[in-house]
């Protein structure tokens, strides 16, 4: 039988290196989630999987949208600048190969008109090797 090659969850593998990451790249910890959480930390980020392409049998590609979440602006830009570099950073996520990422639009001030965080928000297409199952 042909080994049946599946999609990695990227918005699962990103929020995971990203929760793993941040803390020691800004010194602090920082909460990541898949959604907004109903109770909201001080300070978060978001990842959110709005599509993606399969580049070739085993490689695919998510776009992912990564929000960056604090109660100051300047620490929501701090936070979206890590995340920014670290996204350039990563070569393997859990085993995955991650290939060139791709930014389809950089950290961007997107104010949240419901609470008083500040959000960052930056659009990503992240290559991934999968493995068969």
């Amino acid at each position: 039988m042909t080994e049946l090659i599946l999609p990695p969850d990227g918005e699962d593998l990103l929020r995971l290196a990203l929760q793993v990451k941040l803390p020691e790249v800004l010194g602090r910890d920082v909460s990541c989630h898949t959604d907004v959480p109903a109770v909201r930390p001080a300070e978060f980020v978001v990842v959110r999987q709005v599509g993606g392409q399969r580049r070739n049998v085993a490689t695919f590609v998510p776009t992912l949208v990564v929000e960056s979440w604090n109660l100051r602006k300047s620490k929501a830009w701090q936070l979206a600048a890590a995340v920014d570099g670290l996204m350039y950073w990563f070569t393997e996520i859990a085993g995955y190969t991650v290939y060139d990422v791709e930014e389809y639009a950089g950290p961007a001030w997107l104010p949240d008109s419901l609470t008083d965080h500040a959000r960052y928000t930056a659009t990503y297409a992240v290559p991934i090797r999968a493995r068969a199952s």
